[in-house]
């Protein structure tokens, strides 16, 4: 048991790996429909991260430490400030390079489809099991409380960010759809925009709960903002998505370096 504490981060990678990918090929190798039982099959895979992040917590923290990350599952009492920034900053990165994008030459946008964005609140309720709960318990749970109390906030963010990306390999390889099409671009997306969830759990010292909001937010926002203005997703978009995104880290690194940080968690992870 101490091996695995001291090598807590490996065991949380390893597990999360071995757990989604081993249910994502192998629900793709009975080659039927994603429903019933391949569907159940499938659904684990996807929780892989939080499974991990429970398993591992368990095995450096016992019962203490598990109840302590459930403790921030549901601690939905936090500034409004960081609800603000938890979902206007998804909704900006999907909405202006809708109106930049407009503006240069492409496709014209009505401001008036705005009041149509009440239609997004059910994909928004479904994003917070299906795009939040199902890994942010693991990612910024477990993983960052731990990598960061030993590389620091920036490092912490970019190796989360890498094995983020990446894990969503196989629904490439598998032929599920997925927001970005480009891996390679994904990839880098994830790793730029994990210094945002970082930032956002540093600043409500280490709530998941707003975390899985941020998460299903951005999950909601991106893929169907185009469609709720009636325009295609364009490559241009994502590029100024990419770009607002770099801007943002930029910020967030300014502000570490004004304001250093301090460990946020109260549980020690194995170190």
């Amino acid at each position: 048991m101490a091996l695995l504490r001291r090598h807590i981060v490996a065991v949380f990678f390893t597990l999360t790996y071995l757990i989604s990918w081993g249910c994502w090929f192998g629900a793709a190798a009975l080659r039927q429909p994603l429903g019933g039982f391949v569907g159940l099959i499938a659904a684990t895979g996807a929780f892989g991260p939080t499974i991990a992040g429970f398993v591992c917590t368990g095995i450096a923290s016992g019962r203490e430490g598990i109840a302590h990350l459930l403790r921030r599952i549901v601690a939905w009492r936090v500034s409004w400030k960081a609800y603000l920034a938890a979902i206007f900053v998804p909704f900006l990165l999907a909405f202006l390079p809708l109106v930049l994008f407009s503006y240069f030459g492409g496709p014209s946008i009505y401001v008036e489809n705005l009041s149509r964005l009440p239609m997004l609140i059910p994909f928004f309720l479904t994003m917070l099991i299906a795009g939040g709960l199902n890994e942010e318990p693991g990612w910024r749970g477990f993983a960052l409380p731990v990598l960061r109390s030993r590389h620091g906030s920036l490092v912490a963010s970019l190796l989360i960010g890498i094995f983020w990306g990446t894990w969503h390999v196989p629904l490439y390889m598998l032929g599920a759809p997925i927001l970005i099409a480009s891996l390679i671009g994904f990839v880098v997306l994830t790793t730029i925009i994990s210094v945002l969830f970082t930032a956002l759990a540093n600043y409500t010292h280490d709530n998941v709960w707003i975390a899985i909001v941020f998460h299903a937010a951005y999950n909601t926002f991106i893929p169907n903002l185009p469609g709720l203005f009636n325009v295609p997703r364009f490559p241009q978009h994502q590029m100024i998505a990419v770009l607002m995104v770099v801007v943002m880290v930029f910020a967030v690194l300014w502000w570490w370096r004004r304001e250093p940080i301090e460990p946020l968690t109260t549980l020690e992870f194995g170190k």
